[in-house]
């Protein structure tokens, strides 16, 4: 009797449970095939990551050629309006002509007043409304 018992515990023991190697190992290849796709996902995250960046960069160039042509315009065509301006303040301190005196320091005040970005802050508030709203009007 105790030599069929240890015939059926060698039996155990020598016994393969190919249902749970099978398991195991479908296990492991769905982990590897859903390690496969998240690790797709981030390679695409990545590349979309850095074409974004590239379109901000591009965009970030543009806006400051466009802002650095502005202004040395718009700078320019100050300076030329301040240059005329002591010119003709130069000639009415020669004539002694107090009122244009008065009225051209008046306008040099005016011309300094003017800030060169308000037009840029109205055209970015006004482009900011049209990306924000949902239509267009023509």
């Amino acid at each position: 009797m105790e030599e069929k018992k240890d015939k059926t515990e060698n039996k155990e023991k020598n016994y393969f449970d190919y249902n749970n190697a099978f398991n195991k190992i479908s296990d492991a290849v769905n982990s590897y095939y859903h390690y496969q796709e998240i690790r797709e996902g981030h390679i695409t995250e990545r590349i979309r990551i850095k074409e974004n960046g590239e379109t901000i960069r591009k965009n970030l160039d543009n806006q400051k050629e466009l802002f650095k042509d502005y202004f040395n315009k718009e700078y320019s065509l100050k300076k030329e309006a301040i240059d005329k301006y002591f010119i003709l303040l130069d000639k009415c301190m020669a004539e002694n002509n107090l009122e244009a005196l008065q009225g051209i320091l008046m306008n040099l005040g005016d011309l300094m007043k003017n800030n060169p970005i308000t037009p840029i802050l109205n055209i970015q508030q006004q482009a900011k409304k049209l990306l924000e709203s949902d239509s267009i009007d023509f």
